[in-house]
């Protein structure tokens, strides 16, 4: 009677142990903690990984998980892999797409569908369809003959690609402007080298573009989740908005007092993979 009681403490105490939950495999010794799709900012996910030969449409989702918005097109990308290498499918010679910008607000999910569709034969095989998310980042400077101040760039705003000066007052004599991108997202991403620079006019109560890099969608810079990367700027070929006043311009003077934007963009890319049966 005594061995039967011991014997039943002890398959107890094994099942408790069995039950116990865990954030974190073990293996080996060794503590592997699990990533999954939802711990990034943003993350597409296809409603089925599996494709049959028969079918030539993909369901999928993008997800937007971080505190600002994002937009994204209609161009998909698929990549077959073969022979150790991801390489492009490219679409049907006779699919076209649309240049329209589809918003992904903060905290929103949407669907989508794309036809997979291809001019040459499609194998059987592992695919990858591929998408880039675009997020517009803004910051505000003055531009003053004197009483210039600084403030520290580098603040933190949680899950989110942000843009800040190293100085929020620059001179008049200035021809340059130094700012800083900080990935406090999960995800990479890729800072455009395009940009555009803004004047507040008080008499139309309107931001007016006065300059801008000419786009160039590959000059881009690889910006890692918690890095962050320096720009200096010097436009040299100042072409005004036509609203503006040029009599408000000093010989040899670039930036006019008053309060001044720039606005830059960033890409984040998403994917999934599946197989087509």
């Amino acid at each position: 009677m005594k061995y039967i009681t011991y014997t039943l403490i002890l398959l107890a105490a094994i099942l408790i142990m069995g039950c116990k939950p865990s954030a974190k495999n073990k293996l080996d010794n060794k503590t592997e903690t699990i990533t999954t799709e939802n711990s990034l900012s943003f993350y597409m996910k296809l409603d089925s990984a599996t494709l049959y030969n028969n079918e030539n449409e993909i369901g999928l989702t993008l997800y937007n998980n971080s505190s600002q918005d994002a937009e994204y097109g209609s161009h998909f990308k698929i990549y077959f892999y073969k022979d150790s290498a991801w390489k492009e499918i490219l679409p049907a010679s006779n699919v076209g797409f649309n240049y329209l910008a589809y918003h992904l607000q903060a905290g929103e999910n949407k669907h989508y569908k794309h036809w997979f569709t291809s001019d040459n034969p499609i194998e059987r095989g592992r695919y990858k369809i591929s998408t880039e998310l675009r997020i517009k980042l803004e910051s505000e400077f003055y531009v003053a003959e004197n009483d210039l101040s600084k403030k520290n760039a580098f603040y933190k705003k949680e899950n989110q690609v942000v843009m800040a000066m190293n100085n929020d007052t620059i001179s008049t004599e200035t021809n340059w402007i130094s700012f800083s991108i900080i990935n406090n997202s999960s995800n990479i991403a890729f800072a455009l080298e395009h940009y555009f620079l803004s004047y507040y006019d008080d008499k139309t109560d309107n931001w007016l573009d006065y300059y801008s890099l000419p786009y160039d969608d590959s000059e881009r810079r690889e910006i890692q989740s918690g890095e962050s990367t320096e720009f200096t700027i010097k436009p040299n070929n100042p072409q005004w908005f036509r609203y503006q006043n040029k009599s408000k311009y000093k010989e040899n003077q670039f930036f006019i007092p008053g309060k001044h934007r720039i606005r830059k963009y960033v890409k984040t890319p998403v994917s999934a993979e599946f197989t087509l049966q």
